[in-house]
C-alpha cells in the first residue's frame, strides 16, 4: 500500500513539475510566415510584452502587445490587409486579441482607427508627423517629456540625460529613474 501511495505522489510531483516548466514565462524569438509575410514574434519576460515584425516586400510593421504570457508559439493566425496605391494599412488577429490598424507607405509609419488611408499628417512636431491624435504621443526631450500632441513640457530632472533607457510604461504611467541622484534611484 505505501509503495502505491509512493508511486503516485511521484507521478502527481513529475506532472506538476512538468506543468510548472511548461507555462513558465521564457525569452524567446520566432521566425515563420503568413499570408506572404514574414513575422519575428519575440518575447520580453523581464517587461512581460510581445512584439512582433511584419516584412511583406518592403513594407515593415511594427508592433508590442501586452498579451499574457502562453507556452503557445507562432501567436499571430490571421493578417488582414487594405491595399492603397502607394501604401498598404493591416492588423493582426492572435486567438483573444486584435492590433489596432497600421499604415504604412514606406516612408512613413501611422495608426489609423478608421482603416482608411491618411496620406497627410494632422500637425508636425520637429520631425515627427502624427497621423492619428486618438492616443497621446510622448518624446524624452532630456529633462522630461514632451507631450507631441500640445507641444508642453514636463522637466523632471535637474541636469540633462539623453539615455532614458531604464523606462518602463505601466498601464497610464510612465516610470523611470531620477537621474540627479547619484548611485542609486527613487
Amino acid at each position: 500500500m505505501k509503495r502505491y501511495i509512493r508511486v503516485i505522489s511521484l507521478i502527481i510531483i513529475l506532472t506538476g513539475l512538468f506543468v510548472y516548466f511548461k507555462n513558465k514565462p521564457i525569452n524567446y524569438e520566432i521566425d515563420y510566415s503568413l499570408n506572404d509575410y514574414q513575422i519575428h514574434e519575440k518575447y520580453n519576460k523581464n517587461d512581460k510584452y510581445y512584439s512582433f515584425k511584419l516584412v511583406k516586400d518592403e513594407y515593415v510593421f511594427y508592433f508590442a502587445k501586452d498579451i499574457s504570457y502562453t507556452s503557445k508559439r507562432k501567436l499571430i493566425k490571421e493578417v488582414n490587409e487594405q491595399v492603397n496605391e502607394d501604401s498598404i494599412c493591416l492588423n493582426y488577429k492572435t486567438k483573444n486579441n486584435s492590433s489596432e490598424v497600421v499604415c504604412n507607405n514606406k516612408e512613413n509609419y501611422w495608426v489609423n482607427n478608421s482603416e482608411s488611408e491618411s496620406s497627410d499628417p494632422l500637425f508636425n512636431y520637429e520631425d515627427i508627423k502624427v497621423y492619428n491624435k486618438d492616443y497621446q504621443y510622448y518624446e524624452w526631450n532630456g529633462y522630461g517629456f514632451t507631450n507631441i500632441n500640445n507641444k508642453k513640457e514636463y522637466k523632471v530632472l535637474k541636469k540633462e540625460k539623453y539615455d532614458n533607457s531604464l523606462s518602463y510604461k505601466f498601464e497610464n504611467y510612465i516610470i523611470f529613474a531620477d537621474y540627479d541622484e547619484k548611485n542609486e534611484f527613487k
